[in-house]
């Protein structure tokens, strides 16, 4: 298993409770050279569902705020 910079990061933004994070990670997302045809026929940015129980006992749902960050830089709904 690789546990980078990156692997590090993510974990922290699952499990530690370091949702702020997921806006800066968003934003470096939204920076990277996507396709073209992903470029021209994006619409919509869906967040992964999170188990009840998990959102819970986390407080939040990390892909959701990743996604609500990268639907606003990229212009399109959540």
């Amino acid at each position: 298993m690789h546990r980078g910079t990156g692997a590090s990061i993510v974990h922290a933004l699952k499990y530690g409770g370091w949702h702020a994070v997921a806006a800066e990670m968003a934003d470096r997302m939204a920076r990277l050279d996507w396709p073209l045809d992903v470029r021209e026929e994006r619409v919509a940015v869906i967040p992964v569902p999170l188990a009840q129980s998990r959102e819970r006992e986390r407080g939040y749902n990390q892909s959701e705020c990743l996604a609500r960050t990268l639907a606003a830089r990229w212009r399109v709904a959540l």
